[in-house]
């Protein structure tokens, strides 16, 4: 009888001592923000036999892109990086029509590739991708010679970061690295692959003790990387605020600056608290002509300027955009260019083009697609044209994690989501 009494006892207290704990556990259980999801628009994907496929065969997903790069009038690529796997996708007849071209998902990717950078395409066939290296693994290098149908993979065997990357044929490519060495200095290597990145050698160097006057100097910051032809080459360098042009004539060996590029005692510079520079672009087949971005930075405000080749860089013009000052989020899109006369730009909901180089610009009639994307879209990731005609552009809700890709067949007037 007595140890029926104590064993009831004992249940009791075992029974209040869990109530306890859970109402303890309740109490400083922290509470949980659910994360917006992922969400994009919606593509129909096809197999890689391309288009030719009846409905039956085509498959829709959703998915939430965050660059994009146009290679021809009728499409380019699309992706983005969901769970650490690149999800990238190609369109042949402007976006009806998708292929998943992603590489294999054994591959992971911590952060989103940016053209140029980490992704670049010569033509609808061959493109490479570099993963950079994570927990001192090594860079590697992914290639195709078939629109994305296989991806051969090579180790670059070195865990610095990539700065650059770019091809001038289907053999011959460069890939830079950099590592910080200092304030606003970085060691900036230069490799080269003449079987398509296969292999990779080490041409050149700024050596963080012993810098020479034939190196990119440690000081500043690379911002993009061109190759033209017989070896020719430019690295921009954002050097202590300045932008200044660092030239190669003999495929990466040595590097002298170019002191006619840009000059910041110019009265067109004397109210600006600092420069940024945008993506070099080329806007002829045999990259002769390019066009680089310039960012004067006046309080919270930025104004346009453009800097203009036709001569492989041998000389360079200097053009002030009539556009009003930017603020706000979309600061940083800088004007596009398709070719060395004719760019765009947004302001706001506006579009303005130039027909001659800058210099003056007029509005386009307003798209009411686009202005009512933007509403919900706020953010402007990108916009590009690869033709007078045929341009695309990236929008982007980053609060709720949603993207929207669109595109104009009219040079800028009208705009439909792909």
């Amino acid at each position: 009888m007595r140890r029926a009494i104590v064993w009831s006892l004992a249940c009791m207290l075992v029974l209040l001592l869990a109530a306890c704990s859970s109402k303890e556990s309740e109490q400083v259980q922290p509470t949980i923000k659910e994360e917006p999801v992922e969400t994009g628009q919606t593509l129909t994907l096809v197999e890689p036999e391309y288009y030719e496929v009846p409905d039956s065969n085509k498959y829709q997903i959703q998915t939430r892109l965050t660059d994009f790069q146009l290679i021809h009038g009728y499409g380019g690529l699309a992706w983005g990086v969901t769970r650490n796997e690149l999800r990238l996708y190609y369109t042949r007849d402007n976006g009806a029509t998708w292929v998943n071209i992603s590489p294999s998902a054994n591959v992971k990717f911590s952060s989103n590739p940016v053209y140029g950078k980490d992704i670049f395409f010569l033509d609808g066939e061959h493109g490479w991708i570099v993963r950079s290296g994570t927990d001192g693994t090594n860079n590697v290098v992914l290639r195709t010679d078939d629109s994305g149908e296989s991806w051969k993979i090579a180790s670059l065997e070195e865990s610095q970061t990539v700065t650059a990357l770019h091809f001038n044929s289907s053999k011959h490519g460069y890939l830079m690295t950099s590592e910080s060495v200092g304030t606003v200095k970085e060691q900036k290597t230069l490799y080269i692959t003449t079987d398509g990145g296969v292999n990779w050698t080490q041409t050149s160097t700024n050596n963080p003790i012993q810098a020479t006057d034939e190196a990119i100097p440690l000081q500043g910051y690379a911002m993009g990387m061109m190759f033209t032809d017989n070896g020719k080459g430019f690295v921009p360098v954002l050097e202590l605020g300045t932008p200044k042009m660092y030239v190669t004539s003999d495929d990466g060996e040595t590097w002298s600056m170019d002191k006619s590029f840009f000059n910041r005692t110019s009265s067109l510079h004397t109210k600006c608290s600092s420069f940024t520079m945008g993506e070099m672009e080329s806007l002829s087949v045999n990259h002769h002509k390019l066009y680089i971005p310039l960012g004067c930075s006046e309080g919270d405000q930025v104004k346009y300027s453009g800097l203009f080749t036709d001569d492989s860089g041998d000389t360079w013009n200097h053009v002030q955009f009539e556009l009003p000052a930017e603020s706000g989020t979309d600061k940083r899109l800088y004007p596009t260019f398709v070719s060395d006369h004719i760019g765009w730009m947004l302001q706001g909901k506006t579009i303005y083009q130039t027909t001659d180089q800058g210099k003056t610009w007029s509005k386009l009639a307003g798209s009411k697609n686009l202005s009512d994307l933007l509403d919900k879209y706020p953010e402007v990731v990108k916009m590009q044209f690869v033709t007078t005609k045929v341009g695309w552009i990236l929008l982007e809700n980053a609060t709720e994690k949603k993207s929207i890709l669109m595109q104009t067949t009219d040079g800028g007037l009208n705009w439909e989501v792909l």
